[in-house]
């Protein structure tokens, strides 16, 4: 987890890196920190259809459907010709 704080502050711009770090919150049952990640991901590129996806997978798992069907919704409407 350091290692991945630590790549974020030397590109903080490389979305991927934010969703690592949201896994590895998730995994340690860190839900709050998982979002506050897949949230600072969006911020950064509000238009990373990787991110949209990660954000719909955490808020399915939380059982937050509603929150989860709107991200997936999101990822398709910025690429609709991508299955």
């Amino acid at each position: 987890m350091e290692a991945l704080q630590e790549a974020l502050k030397l590109d903080p711009k490389r979305i991927q890196t934010y969703l690592d770090l949201a896994v590895v919150y998730q995994f340690k049952k860190d839900s709050a920190s998982a979002q506050q990640t897949l949230r600072k991901a969006l911020e950064v590129d509000p238009k990373s259809i990787p991110a949209h996806m990660a954000f719909g997978d955490f808020w399915a798992v939380q059982r937050h459907l509603p929150e989860a069907e709107a991200e997936y919704k999101q990822a398709i409407a910025l690429d609709p010709q991508n299955p």
